[in-house]
């Protein structure tokens, strides 16, 4: 984009009539930043306004500012945060081609992924890692390069109208709805409140949109978009007008599911097609569903979907399986939530050879349900036969409390940080365990796999 058009739309204050072309944005004033736009960001702790001098001698074109300009390399702006929005934004409305934005309370990264992996004839654009809000999701859009022929977007939230913002700026065709669950119920009051605040994905898309949405939830079966909608679910999923279903569902432990599917769209039923999606985990099912009608909608073909699901693969720290010599670890330190807790667990009982053992630590965000979701996952880990459960943290020992009333059989022990667990851990952990690791973001339990990983 030229600094003219640039100007036009970050709104600045005083136009700069200029030809020059910025390849990229960034809003690092380190690494690399020749030919790039400097976007400084106000943080709690440090304030990129410091640094706009040092990015332009370190090579970037222009930066923005809130302050008064020191340079005639800076762009005036009320707000670099709202002009960051603008910008994505207006990049985004010169792109003619799909974007698929994706949220629900679990399984938006991994949807995410399949989704990107089965377009790949698109070579889409993706969210890379965690940029799921109104700073990631804008930077992942001004990283559109002109071989990029679609964007997958994920969106997140925390809080009512976040989702709003990110589908004005993304306009996506495709909306995908994963769930809904209890992930922010502090903030959200209600899984209704929830079902809201996922439903204003729909705040940026036009009337010949179209809605992928999880069948077998049972809040998103009665949502009627405006837009088209499709519905996903498995086996004994209310019969829609539009929709793509699994039955046959077989669990194959390590070696991941399979299934078959079949479809009806506007009206046109498919003929029934055997996948085996090289993931463990049933829960993945639905995931793969979305992913495959993004794939139908965009026209892709029968063998193209196929060839997207034999290419799958699993996204760090999450879900992800490790034989090592002396145990199986199984790393979803990523984030947690009730039904994500669940899943993982099955997860782990489908694959376990030896003992299950899980190591949980606590989910976060769940405000004055934070107890009682906390006895829920105890109860489901003690009616799934788990072997030994060690809790981490705070809310989570209200799991072990659970879990030992149900299992007094069981292991289970809690500790208040991870490095009172570590110093103990040879007590609770042996040979042949299968290990499930998991806690919510905030408790960087991927500390743990990398520690097992280095311990034998």
């Amino acid at each position: 984009m030229t600094i003219t058009q640039i100007c036009e739309a970050v709104q600045a204050l005083r136009s700069i009539g200029s030809e020059v072309t910025v390849t990229s944005v960034s809003i690092d004033s380190r690494g690399d930043l020749y030919g790039k736009l400097f976007v400084p960001m106000k943080g709690n702790n440090v304030d990129g306004h410091d640094y706009i001098i040092e990015a332009l001698n370190a090579g970037a074109s222009y930066s923005l500012t809130e302050r008064k300009p020191q340079s005639e390399n800076e762009i005036q702006v009320k707000s670099t945060r709202k002009a960051l929005i603008d910008l994505a934004a207006y990049r985004r409305n010169l792109f003619k081609n799909p974007v698929v934005g994706i949220t629900g309370s679990v399984g938006k990264t991994t949807t995410k992924e399949m989704t990107a992996t089965i377009l790949q004839s698109y070579n889409p654009l993706k969210t890379i890692g965690n940029y799921n809000n109104d700073i990631g999701l804008p930077l992942t859009i001004l990283s559109l390069c002109d071989n990029h022929n679609a964007m997958v977007l994920e969106m997140g939230m925390n809080h009512k109208n976040e989702i709003t913002v990110l589908s004005r700026i993304a306009r996506p065709n495709i909306a995908i709805i994963t769930n809904i669950g209890d992930a922010h119920i502090e903030n959200l009051g209600s899984r209704e409140g929830i079902l809201s605040a996922k439903c204003e994905i729909f705040d940026g898309m036009d009337a010949d949109g179209i809605a992928i949405l999880n069948g077998d939830d049972i809040l998103l079966a009665n949502v009627k978009p405006t837009q088209k909608t499709i519905y996903v679910g498995i086996e004994n999923t209310a019969k829609k007008h539009n929709f793509v279903r699994a039955d046959s569902v077989k669990n194959h432990g390590l070696a991941g599911v399979s299934c078959s599917i079949y479809w009806q769209i506007d009206g046109i039923p498919s003929d029934r097609i055997d996948i085996s999606i090289p993931l463990p985990g049933v829960h993945n099912v639905i995931n793969v569903l979305m992913a495959i009608t993004t794939g139908l909608v965009l026209n892709l073909t029968t063998q193209q979907i196929l060839d997207g699901v034999n290419s799958l693969k699993t996204t760090k720290d999450r879900l992800t399986i490790e034989k090592l010599p002396k145990f199986t670890i199984i790393n979803d330190a990523y984030n947690a939530s009730p039904e994500s807790m669940r899943a993982a667990i099955d997860s782990l009982c489908s694959i376990a050879k030896g003992r299950t053992v899980c190591i949980f630590g606590d989910m976060l965000e769940l405000g004055e349900f934070s107890k009682s979701l906390h006895e829920e996952i105890g109860e489901y880990a003690a009616k799934s036969e788990i072997d030994v459960l060690v809790t981490i943290g705070e809310a989570s020992q209200n799991t072990g409390i659970v879990f030992a009333q149900i299992a007094p059989a069981a292991i289970c022990k809690h500790f208040r940080t991870k490095g009172d667990f570590l110093s103990n851990w040879q007590n609770y952990i042996k040979n042949e365990d299968t290990i499930l690791i998991k806690a919510s973001r905030g408790m960087a339990f991927e500390d743990l796999a990398h520690f097992f990983k280095g311990a034998v």
